[in-house]
């Protein structure tokens, strides 16, 4: 072969009188006999030059094309795997993007392997599963398209992103080379007239609509190709310019050297196909991927539908494995800023747990009541309704999506509070007190489920919990001084203002995150625009009602059903004890004891404050660890890894309540008996974090109902065991009383252990746990 060759070249026809009529298109899988599969013609031009671009003077910025070469290449039988394509092969392409085009990030959307079949083009297209050779000259983004793809891709960052210089490019390579076998020719973009060279067409698949350019033909038109191809060459081409726009596309297809010159087997040629945006001027994190890759030789039957298209086409998933509108694909920024928004919501409302305890006395008192158990319910009915609310609202949000459950209970808390600030009398105020309970969200595990990876998942969980756990400690804090300096009520108008405000940001920033409402969305657009019968691939067929029901009764089923659930929900629900038996007698104690004013015995709160904290950061110093070993030994993360701090919480939480109940007994200055409730709460910190990452793992799709039912079974020890408090106390005293819950606590170390032991094979019999 010469540095020129001559070939033949298809270009779309314009001059049919139906385009005047209606859009171009091409359909591009199985239809009807009734349904053209496109409404346009393409014409054979024969002769046509097709320069070498080895020996030509191009200049990239205006021809739209160029030669590189990659620091690396796979094994050919390694692109047959896809989980080696994106590990090994995709940072290799952006290395070689990096390095020729000088990108700041390169952002891989979409990649192809091409395959041609031995009769091929003799064949009807429509019916590969591998794509053939594309052969008829086009351009593989409008300006329209590249706009959309934006949106798509990049979604609140498309508007930014559009504002610096980025280009959309492909990379094109030979699998096995040298390639002959329909090779692909290029287009230099000066000689392509934009105005009048180019025919806007929809390109129509199973699930959505591109719109492309079919080209006309010029004989302005100037083609090169790279003759013997290697598969460490590549050549990087132009679809879009932010500064260009189309100027610099070029126009490409395959073509036909000839029988001569192909020399390689024709079933195992293959090219590989890059389309990727490179983004100059902004660090781009995320790297999206679809996958198409599929092998010509499977034979799985396909059950055609009755227009002809296969019945698993009408299924809609992902659009590949790293598809950007699936929510774990988003930005590790946007992902850990849905996590901490959550996290802030919760402890706003979780605050109100105990906010209201400092005041309780002066609301029993302008209430005109002195019955100490009508004081202590005004205090602990907040957690009747922490405990039936899940149990309803987790599941919903199983059937409906977090969205709505979250917009729903944000309103109910903010309505809560307003009615607890305005009570007349002791009913009303319990029953806003429930409410508020009620409406407090318990979203926090889903939304780790819904976002993270696995590996994520535990460090997640537990800067998410550190809401939940220090609103409980610091509401005290602020109740008290609230209570002393202005009124009992205000605590309650705090809460109001600050949800609302929660409210208003999550109205109009936090987005759907569950997988199977957001997957049901885009199948119900589908069937709207095309009148086909497209469900989400996790559709289980279920009818509404029956799924709501279903959902309603899982926790319930989990609860009667699931042993592992039940003992996890047994030891958080110890810890949950130990936490508000402290909440409901601190401040009593430290006026009693020590002298302490109401807001300086709020202050003593702290003390668990300040120990959960420091769990915190020791959790999550301890996953890093163990994420770095899991990461060196390949091993990938089970449920009952997340179980070894539930071990330690059991002897650190009996040190604590025994440290707290001798040093009151004998009266040693107040920090001692503070510093073993920052004990108590490193513990219980433990215990929580332990407990919600085993459910988050072991039932990832029905984390939010998993947690529900810990959570309603914590409550109601939460509610009934402090209420027995006092009397304890009364008969043992603190020193005896506090050891005899230090000997319970002691009993979570054995029965941990063999948790972990065992924990496999009891969930294995469970339906919802994760095998």
């Amino acid at each position: 072969m010469g540095d020129t060759v001559v070939a033949t070249l298809r270009h779309a026809q314009s001059n049919d009188e139906r385009l005047s009529k209606e859009k171009p298109y091409i359909i591009t899988y199985p239809v009807a006999s009734d349904i053209p599969r496109t409404n346009f013609l393409i014409e054979f031009f024969s002769n046509i030059k097709i320069h070498d671009m080895r020996a030509a003077d191009l200049d990239y910025h205006e021809c739209g094309f160029k030669m590189a070469k990659l620091d690396k290449n796979l094994p050919r039988e390694d692109f047959d795997d896809e989980s080696k394509i994106e590990k090994l092969y995709l940072p290799i392409v952006q290395r070689c993007l990096k390095k020729a085009l000088g990108a700041k990030e390169v952002f891989i959307f979409d990649h192809m392997l091409r395959k041609r079949k031995p009769e091929f083009p003799f064949h009807p297209a429509t019916k590969d599963t591998v794509p053939q050779p594309a052969l008829s000259a086009h351009i593989d983004y409008t300006n329209a398209e590249v706009e959309e793809r934006l949106r798509n891709y990049f979604g609140d960052q498309a508007e930014d992103f559009k504002k610096r210089h980025f280009q959309v490019v492909n990379i094109w390579k030979p699998l096995i080379g040298p390639l002959r076998d329909y090779p692909l020719a290029y287009c230099d973009a000066k000689s392509v007239n934009q105005d009048t060279d180019l025919l806007t067409v929809d390109e129509v698949f199973p699930k959505m609509v591109n719109e492309i350019y079919q080209v006309l033909y010029s004989p302005n038109h100037k083609w090169y190709w790279l003759p013997d191809q290697t598969p460490e060459e590549v050549v990087i081409f132009a679809g879009y310019d932010s500064r260009k726009g189309q100027s610099v596309a070029v126009p490409h297809c395959s073509f036909d050297l000839g029988d001569e010159s192909r020399v390689t087997p024709a079933i195992d040629s293959g090219v590989q196909e890059e389309r990727v945006c490179i983004e100059r001027c902004q660090v781009v994190e995320r790297k999206v991927l679809e996958s198409l890759l599929q092998d010509e030789n499977d034979n799985s039957p396909r059950i055609e539908t009755e227009v002809g298209l296969p019945e698993e086409d009408l299924l809609v998933d992902w659009d590949g494995s790293q598809d950007p509108q699936n929510p774990r694909n988003w930005s590790p920024t946007r992902r850990w800023l849905v996590i901490m928004l959550i996290s802030v919501i919760t402890f706003n409302q979780a605050m109100s747990s105990t906010m209201f305890a400092p005041g309780a006395a002066r609301a029993m008192a302008d209430f005109h009541s002195s019955n100490e158990v009508v004081a202590q319910l005004l205090v602990s009915i907040y957690v009747v309704g922490l405990a039936a609310g899940p149990l309803v609202l987790s599941p919903l949000s199983e059937l409906y999506g977090r969205i709505p459950i979250m917009h729903a209970t944000n309103l109910a808390f903010v309505v809560g509070g307003v009615l607890c600030a305005v009570s007349v009398d002791i009913p009303m105020l319990i029953l806003a007190r429930l409410l508020m309970g009620i409406s407090t969200i318990s979203l926090g595990g889903g939304y780790v489920a819904d976002l993270m990876a696995p590996e994520d998942r535990g460090r997640a969980l537990n800067i998410w919990n550190i809401g939940p756990v220090l609103a409980p400690m610091v509401g005290p804090v602020v109740g008290g001084y609230i209570t002393q300096k202005i009124s009992w009520r205000w605590t309650f108008g705090m809460l109001s203002i600050t949800g609302t405000f929660w409210l208003i940001i999550c109205v109009f920033f936090l987005r759907e995150t569950y997988a199977p409402c957001l997957l049901e969305s885009k199948a119900r657009k589908l069937r709207t625009s095309t009148g086909l019968q497209y469900r989400s691939k996790l559709d289980d067929g279920i009818a509404p009602k029956e799924r709501l029901l279903a959902s309603v009764a899982r926790p319930w089923k989990m609860l009667s059903f699931c042993p592992v659930i039940i003992i996890l929900s047994l030891f958080g629900s110890v810890a949950y004890c130990f936490m508000y038996l402290m909440f409901s007698t601190l401040t009593e104690v430290f006026v009693s004891t020590y002298g302490f004013t109401e807001g300086q015995a709020g202050l003593t709160f702290l003390g668990l404050g300040v120990g959960s904290l420091l769990g915190q950061l020791m959790l999550d110093f301890w996953m890093r660890g163990q994420t770095r070993d899991r990461n060196r030994t390949g091993r990938e993360l089970l449920a009952e890894d997340h179980l070894p701090p539930l071990v330690v919480s059991g002897v650190l939480i009996a040190c604590g309540q025994s440290g707290y109940g001798w040093s009151l007994h004998y009266v040693w200055h107040w920090i001692v008996p503070v510093a073993a409730t920052g004990v108590t709460g490193l513990g219980i910190i433990f215990a929580f974090q332990a407990v919600q990452g085993y459910l988050v793992e072991a039932y990832t799709s029905y984390a939010a109902s998993a947690l529900a039912v810990s959570v309603a079974v914590r409550c109601v020890f939460g509610l009934t065991v402090p209420l027995a408090g006092p009397r304890m106390y009364e008969e043992l005293g603190y020193g005896w009383g506090n050891t005899v819950l230090a000997l319970i606590a002691l009993m979570m170390v054995p029965a941990s252990m063999l948790l972990q032991r065992f924990g496999p094979r009891i969930r294995g019999a469970s339906q919802y746990s994760v095998r």
